[in-house]
């Protein structure tokens, strides 16, 4: 509510104060009883200005009580009720008391608000000094057709130099640029040396223009392939592979006091791979149980050839390729854990064909497999066959790469998983259910943990909880137990389906008596219900979100009484009136408990895993009588004691 807080506690309160070149603004007040009513999460006040002219504003906070935090200073513009144009400082300077001098360079004209905030709630004091400058001229390579390209010849070089100072953003992509060109007659290998350049940042903000200068829709712009040396003063060397014949105009974005030096080096194109092409390469037979280690370089590879009309990738990639052959359906693992760097994109297909057309294998990936972060692409319940296995150059990524293939046998359950299961996105977290209680962070797909086990009988009831990170309202779990042991998880085999929601979930799954005895799976799935092209809700195949895990089951014919059934678990008082106590003998894993009435009729039950000490029991709703407790443990036995309520 307005008025609840300092007079100026929101941006649409503060009063807006003219700006003019060569002039000054002082603001001092108070952050006590400041609000978050815009949401920046900590308590704000606010002042503006407006400027008439562009303009280099500075920002001295010297004398501020406690010192102001850095890391809020930022102007916006635009509607006070809808601020919506970030504007980011230059490089401040020290006050000597902990605040700083912050400097806005090339500001056009406009009215700007100041956010003051109490970050560590302290409720201070704050006082500002405000001055402007006239922006300096912008420097002669502002536009991209102010710029003449250069020849850049076949093992030549050209050296450019310059500053950010009054740098705009006439080409409207939200920052100051400036531009410096080259032009090439053959394919050529090019080294982006940026050396000795103020800013170690420069090496990394620039992209490469392809195109008319004064055709923007016309554009190609991109990121070269890099391939990395360490200048040993912050900045670095770059190659970019295989730029074609062409003028490339470089799009320099950095801070705005910082001066660039690049040296800028051509040489010959390398020969492009041997398997630059998939019809150039070989199949290699892929055994089950074993493992394929292909290694190579992107390093001038085309997208020549490589995909047909019904592809529906980007068909632009430079790719390589390698193929294999299996001779039985397999689970495939590809694996690039040798990658340093790790690869940022990548291909997630295998070819049944060259080219590669529309009846391509889509795999599923994660980044948690490999210990350095890189990728892991899974392909499940795979034909035999011959495959064509892409490693693209996606995103200018052309560094040496390798590349392990593994085959495993599938079944003898159908293979089921999440296409994109990693951790930023819905997936299973927790699962307790008669004796598991699995925790997992991990962001893949399908996890196995078969060596998980629950212990449950025939004819018995059972707690199940799962419990999911990053969820959304949409989310459902479902879980199956092949009760009939034929390997296959039948639609009546479903024991538990949850409703949509971000969880957890619990329920009950009942073990009817006619369940085969023995060792046997349950699966686990959970997938976004919400949304129907991103929805499985079968046991099988692939889901585009969530995730699925598989468990043992051990159940038991439910029939035995094992030991002395007093010698398993006490009951005290007995007859009860309210509170029951139940304890259990050292070293016992009870699962469950359940009461019966005298008719035979069960009326209640209460999940017990994980309970070794007393629990306690309300027994002041129940009707008074005969009871008959039933307690199930984790081995698949269980005791049965008589129990009075008066």
């Amino acid at each position: 509510m307005r008025g609840s807080g300092p007079a100026n506690d929101e941006a649409c309160d503060a009063p807006v104060d003219a700006l003019a070149i060569g002039g000054s603004l002082d603001w001092s007040g108070s952050l006590a009883g400041a609000t978050d009513s815009e949401g920046f999460g900590a308590p704000t006040v606010w002042q503006a200005f407006t400027l008439g002219e562009c303009s280099d504003v500075t920002l001295d906070w010297c004398g501020t009580t406690p010192p102001h935090e850095y890391d809020w200073t930022v102007l916006l513009d635009g509607d006070c009720d809808a601020l919506a144009n970030y504007y980011y400082p230059g490089t401040p300077s020290p006050c000597g008391d902990g605040n700083l001098v912050i400097p806005f360079h090339t500001l056009p004209p406009g009215t700007y608000y100041v956010p003051v905030a109490d970050a560590d709630g302290s409720g201070g004091d704050y006082s500002i000094h405000v001055t402007a400058t006239a922006c300096p001229p912008a420097p002669p390579n502002d536009e991209i057709c102010d710029v003449v390209p250069q020849p850049l010849a076949l093992g030549d070089s050209l050296f450019f130099s310059g500053t950010m100072a009054g740098a705009t953003d006439q080409e409207g992509f939200g920052m100051n640029t400036v531009w410096e060109a080259f032009t090439l007659d053959a394919c050529a290998d090019v080294t982006f040396n940026w050396c000795g350049s103020s800013s170690d940042a420069l090496f990394g903000s620039f992209m490469l223009v392809t195109g008319d200068c004064g055709e923007p829709d016309d554009w190609n712009m991109f990121y070269a392939s890099f391939e990395l040396t360490d200048c040993g003063d912050g900045n670095f060397l770059g190659t970019a592979y295989g730029l074609q014949a062409g003028t490339y105009h470089i799009m320099i974005f950095a801070n705005p006091e910082d001066i660039y030096n690049v040296k800028v080096a051509a040489v010959a194109c390398v020969p492009a791979p041997a398997n630059d092409h998939c019809e150039e390469v070989t199949a290699v037979p892929l055994a089950l149980d074993s493992t394929l280690t292909f290694s190579g370089h992107v390093t001038s590879a085309t997208p020549d050839g490589d995909y047909g009309p019904g592809f529906a990738g980007d068909q632009s990639v430079n790719t390589v390729w390698h193929a294999f052959t299996t001779t039985a359906c397999a689970n495939i693992a590809v694996t690039f854990c040798g990658m340093d760097p790790p690869y940022a994109t990548f291909w997630t297909f295998l070819g049944t064909s060259c080219p590669v057309d529309s009846l391509y294998l889509p795999g599923s990936y994660d980044l948690q497999q490999c210990a350095n972060g890189a990728v892991t692409i899974q392909f499940w319940e795979v034909p035999a066959g011959t495959y064509y296995l892409p490693v693209g150059d996606l995103d200018g990524y052309a560094w040496p790469y390798t590349v392990q293939v593994h085959a495993a046998a599938c079944g003898p359950y159908c293979a089921a998983w999440a296409n994109s299961a990693t951790p930023v996105y819905e997936k299973i977290s927790q699962v307790s259910f008669a004796g598991i209680e699995r925790s997992s962070t991990l962001g893949i797909g399908y996890e196995d943990f078969l060596e998980d086990t629950a212990q449950v009988v025939r004819g018995g009831s059972y707690s199940i909880s799962v419990t999911l990170s990053n969820a959304y309202d949409g989310d459902q779990v479902l879980a199956w137990i092949d009760l009939d042991r034929d390997t296959i998880f039948q639609p009546d085999e479903l024991v538990f389906a949850s409703g949509l929601g971000a969880g957890p979930f619990s329920g009950t799954v009942t073990v009817p008596m006619d369940a085969a005895p023995g060792l046997t799976r349950m699966r686990v799935r959970m997938h976004d219900a919400g949304h129907p092209d991103w929805a499985n809700d079968t046991p099988c195949g692939m889901a585009s979100y969530g995730q699925v895990e598989d468990y043992s089951v051990q159940i038991g014919v439910g029939q035995g009484i094992q030991g002395p059934t007093r010698d398993r678990f006490a009951m005290k008082p007995n007859p009860v009136t309210d509170q029951l106590t139940v304890t259990f003998a050292p070293g016992e894993r009870p699962l469950q408990l359940i009461m019966h009435d005298a008719t035979g009729r069960m009326v209640r039950t209460e999940p017990m895993s994980g309970k070794a000490g007393p629990v306690a029991v309300d027994m002041g709703n129940m009707e008074c009588g005969l009871y008959l407790v039933k307690v199930q443990f984790a081995d698949g036995t269980q005791a049965v004691q008589r129990m009075v309520k008066k």
